[in-house]
């Protein structure tokens, strides 16, 4: 049974993150203290650069920074999803086909950074809709999965309009992905997106008639801020 439900009296949940950079840098011995980003980390611009790239490649779970062996890195990030999958869905629920879930995760970890199309991805995995809205939810509550609304001050329209799709973890998309290579510009998005998700959960994107995009529309401490990745 859920831990809510079987304990009484006040409740705090404290979500712990993978890694962020700068914890990342602080896992490879990097001094973190002034301000400057690069006299902060204690290293030169190519140096930083380079553990940048390494980040965007493995992601933030500690056992995975720790880690030097790449075959055991992605031991670790395959065995990561498995466990998601059969211990935190198919282990709760009980009207799941483990097949199914396991090609709905697997397309949206290698489409991140991605509006969902619901009725195109119904199609490719062949369920019905509400089961695929039901699978999507699944893999949001284990926190594996996050979606982002259109931005708009009326609710309808955010509505009508697909969620972009982001992963929990980088390091799980790229050892996931089929894609031969790295897409370094929707994997930094992705980690935008997790930096601005430590602060606050009204994160939006924002799109014109004519297709231009502004990645997030964040509000936070009631301001709102239009953020563009690149």
């Amino acid at each position: 049974p859920e831990i809510a439900q079987v304990l009484t009296g006040r409740r705090f949940d404290l979500i712990v993150w993978p890694f962020s950079f700068e914890e990342y840098l602080i896992a490879q011995g990097i001094h973190v203290g002034n301000d400057d980003p690069y006299i902060k980390f204690g290293a030169e611009p190519g140096r930083i650069n380079h553990y940048l790239m390494q980040y965007m490649k493995i992601g933030g779970f500690p056992e995975v920074v720790t880690e030097s062996i790449e075959m055991m890195r992605l031991q670790y990030l395959h065995s990561y999803f498995l466990d998601i999958i059969y211990r935190d869905i198919v282990g709760r629920y009980n009207n799941v086909n483990i097949s199914k879930l396991r090609d709905t995760a697997l397309f949206i970890i290698e489409n991140i950074s991605n509006p969902i199309n619901i009725s195109k991805l119904a199609k490719y995995i062949d369920i019905s809709k509400p089961t695929l809205y039901q699978y999507l939810s699944y893999l949001e509550e284990v926190f594996l999965l996050f979606y982002v609304e259109y931005f708009s001050y009326g609710a309808k329209k955010r509505l009508l309009k697909p969620k972009k799709v982001y992963i929990v973890d980088v390091g799980l998309h790229n050892a996931l992905s089929k894609a031969s290579t790295l897409s370094y510009g929707r994997i930094a998005e992705n980690l935008v997106f997790l930096h601005l998700k430590r602060f606050t959960d009204r994160i939006y994107y924002w799109q014109d008639e004519k297709g231009r995009e502004i990645d997030f529309i964040a509000s936070i401490n009631g301001n709102l801020y239009a953020i563009e990745s690149k």
